[in-house]
């Protein structure tokens, strides 16, 4: 831990040093920025004032969040503002008297940038990624190539992201990440919850690698936010259907109407996504003089068929109060199947005793149906900023799931007993949340709140065997469980926050207690723990002359073990390999420190971001020899990790009609721990590139084309090969604003897949998945000229009104 310490050291000299910025001299000028167009509050443009008399620049400000700017310690004089923004045009504002008094501007609208090529009118192409003092923001509207994916394939746009061919995603090489859903948390975990949202559906994507302490501290790598499209003026509303090969299809809408003090909104989606490919492994097991080698290889695929249907409104009854409803039923659906030939092998001493042929067929399936409900309130006590909101939800879901498998020989007969297991599990979450801010003078504010989390969760596992085709199906006894889980945490937060000239900082800690039990409930067994943890964060970002911002942050989390992690018992996935939880796992801890730099030059945006994390007690699913040829996998604290790395971006026109996008990015991962009795000290150098470019065939036709390199990186036991991938999509506008088609392919290069080795004392496992290339077309409609407007509390997502 001493180069932490050391580093945080370093860290609060530099900020001390900059107490000479502190002191304020002059007059302020402060307003808001809005799009022309949508009526959305722009973040993070550039506002500079400027001395009319010899045109020079005096001093500068960032949006915020909300629009807003203040520039600081102008002395008296005649001014204007110019506003700066990537994919808008530069606004200049009247000259003003600035003399003995503080003034505010007011609101300054700003275009969208256009661009003359040919004599043709072309929309100049907005940035996909804006970078904030805690957060990446992805513009979904803007990446054609996702268009009819989900939001993993929209992920892929970003530098931290990784996404596996199954689909499976990672950031900044960790696939515990917590993911919100317009501020509130998904039904679902990780991956699995970004697979099941219509890319379409999607207005923006939040990625906060280092959230502060008002946030849930869950996840090592961060929180992924999925602000949906919602809440527009009027009547309008989308709609979109797609369909590609190998039975890819869905449909979505979504109708919004605001009336007065209402606004109600009512969408569904179907989506129904494939991932086929080719799968091949092979595995060797020790047992003294025996070795035993299972080669399996042939076709698998993998399909998600999820739908759901949402409603809610908001309701603002006065100026200062809105409320909000929103009610949201589906399922989440995953199906799975299999077909493989099979060569097994027993030597002993190196001479063949055993060489069997026989065919595998796999098949199933998952249903997750839950309800859930959000109830907001905020209340706004005046117009600086002092606030309350309330949050509660409540999350029902119940699942069901069933996994065949049949292994067969030459004669027809089975080589090993067929397996049929089932699983369901019944489960409650109820959430409460309040916060308050308080501004402090003009310039800061200071937040609390308070946070409560009930669940409890009932499942039961049962496994049958057939020893012969067209026998009776048997239980089996010893593989078949009940099991309840239960958990409850109170978390309170303060934080405080604001500016001091161009030095702009956030102070924050959080406190929690957690209290969980798993019970295996045919044994009466219990585990059992109750704890209390801290969690303290810091931001804090430097404006520099010419649209420069320099950011640092810290902070601590928690990656809590999920409850599928922790059920002691085991769950046949074929007929080789057997998958078991640990209840003994401890939670992963987490330091994270960043360190970002911004410049925005001509029309080109350029980032800059260094990371370093330490997490303790690593868990990572390993793998071990069950019984001869089967092998088991499980979740193991397996030692300590530290990651550190580079993330950069570069982003704008070649020419009018040409943008491009491209990011890296690279670092070291080192691995230590003991596992199985033995020390482990590993490490590699890893890292990827994005290359991704819009072009604007003329006015209503764009061509999306990109590419992605993910180096090689390592785990505890082996390491997963190098990936590279390419996608291309063109969209053409059929009538403006209203009807579009697009049509996309994915891997077309067919290069994409996944290999992996891994390795112990006394197994040698291998592993590839071949991805398919991907076509499919998307039709858009939209109703009124939709256009997402961003407003109060949940009115564009955000993190807000979080959990």
């Amino acid at each position: 831990m001493m180069p932490l310490r050391q580093t945080i050291y370093i860290f609060i000299f530099f900020i001390c040093s900059l107490h000479d910025v502190m002191a304020q001299n002059g007059w302020n000028i402060k307003g808001s920025l809005l799009d022309d167009e949508s009526q959305a509050a722009l973040e993070f443009a550039s506002v500079l004032a400027y001395n009319a008399n010899n045109q020079e620049m005096v001093n500068g400000s960032i949006s915020d969040a909300n629009g807003k700017f203040i520039i600081k310690n102008l002395p008296a004089g005649t001014y204007f503002l110019e506003v700066k923004f990537l994919g808008y045009e530069t606004q200049k504002t009247k000259t003003f008297e600035l003399n003995k008094s503080n003034i505010n501007i007011g609101t300054i609208t700003v275009s969208p940038a256009s661009k003359v090529m040919e004599g043709v009118v072309v929309e100049a192409q907005r940035t996909s990624v804006n970078y904030n003092l805690d957060k990446k923001v992805l513009n979904v509207s803007s990446i054609s190539t996702a268009l009819a994916g989900t939001a993993v394939e929209v992920l892929e746009n970003l530098p931290a992201v990784n996404v596996d061919a199954e689909g499976n995603v990672s950031l900044r090489g960790s696939s515990d990440f917590t993911v919100f859903i317009d501020g509130r948390p998904s039904v679902f975990t990780g991956s699995e919850a970004l697979q099941q949202l219509p890319a379409s559906t999607i207005d923006k994507i939040e990625v906060i690698t280092n959230p502060s302490a008002k946030y849930d501290p869950d996840g090592t790598a961060g929180i992924i936010n999925i602000i949906t499209k919602k809440k527009v003026s009027g009547l309008s509303g989308v709609a979109n259907i797609h369909g590609g090969n190998w039975g890819r299809m869905g449909a979505d809408g979504l109708l919004t109407y605001k009336l007065n003090k209402w606004n109600l909104y009512l969408g569904g989606d179907y989506n129904k996504r494939v991932r086929a490919g080719e799968r091949s492994s092979y595995n060797e097991s020790y047992f003294g003089d025996t070795t035993y080698v299972v080669r399996q290889n042939g076709d698998a695929q993998r399909w998600f068929d999820p739908y759901s249907i949402k409603m809610g409104f908001d309701y603002m009854p006065g100026k200062k109060d809105m409320i909000s409803l929103m009610v949201n039923a589906g399922q989440w659906g995953m199906g799975n199947e299999a077909d493989q030939s099979i060569n097994s092998i027993t030597t002993i001493n190196g001479n063949e005793i055993s060489n069997i042929m026989s065919s595998s067929t796999q098949e199933g399936n998952i249903a997750w149906r839950y309800l859930s409900a959000d109830l907001t309130y905020t209340h706004t006590f005046d117009e600086n900023g002092h606030k309350l909101d309330f949050s509660g939800m409540f999350r029902g879901s119940d699942m069901d799931q069933f996994d065949k498998f049949f292994n067969v020989n030459d004669l027809n007969e089975y080589e090993r007993p067929a397996q049929n297991s089932t699983e369901e599990k019944q489960g409650q979450e109820f959430r409460a949340k309040i916060d308050h801010t308080l501004p402090i003078g003009a310039d800061h504010k200071l937040e609390s709140g308070y946070q409560g989390r009930f669940e409890n969760t009932a499942g039961s596992n049962t496994i049958f065997f057939q020893e012969e085709p067209e026998e009776n199906w048997q239980i089996s006894d010893d593989f078949s469980y009940e099991n309840e889980y239960a958990r409850t945490i109170h978390g309170l937060y303060t934080m405080i926050g604001g500016k001091f000239n161009k030095l702009g900082y956030q102070l924050g800690l959080r406190g929690e207690f957690t209290d969980r039990t798993v019970t295996i409930v045919d044994t009466e067994e219990n585990f059992h723990i109750n704890r209390f943890d801290f969690f303290p964060s810091a931001h804090f970002s430097y404006q520099l002359p010419d649209q420069q911002q320099f950011m640092i942050s810290y902070s601590k989390r928690i990656n809590r073990p999920r409850s599928y992690y922790l059920e002691p018992f085991l769950t046949f996935q074929d007929a080789y390999n057997v998958r078991s939880g640990n209840p003994d796992l401890l939670p992963e801890y987490i330091h994270s420190m960043e360190v970002g730099y911004q410049n925005n030059f001509g029309d080109f945006s350029f980032s800059a971001e260094g990371y370093y994390r330490i997490t303790e007690n690593r868990i990572q699913w390993v793998q071990s020899v069950w019984q001869e040829d089967i092998m088991l996998r499980n979740p193991e604290n397996v030692g300590e990790e530290y990651t550190a790395g580079l993330e950069m971006m570069i982003t704008g026109p070649l020419f009018p009609w040409w943008n491009i996008n491209v990011s890296g990015n690279a670092g070291t991962f080192r691995l230590e721990g003991t596992f199985e009795g033995q020390t482990f000290n590993r490490s590699n150098v890893t890292g990827s590139a994005r290359l991704n470019n819009d072009f604007m065939l003329g006015k209503t036709t764009k061509l999306q084309f990109g590419m992605q390199y993910n180096a090689p990186t390592i785990s505890a036991q082996g390491e997963i090969a190098a990936t590279f991938t390419a996608n291309a999509a063109i969209k053409q506008e059929i009538i403006k604003n209203q009807l579009s088609a697009t049509i996309s392919g994915r891997n077309i290069f067919k290069t994409f897949a996944r290999e992996q080795i891994s390795f112990g004392e006394n197994f040698y496992n291998e592993m590839r998945i071949d991805a398919r290339m991907f076509i499919e077309g998307t039709i858009t409609y939209s109703i009124n000229n939709y256009k997402v407007k961003k407003g109060r509390g949940g009115e564009g997502g955000g993190m807000d009104m979080d959990f």
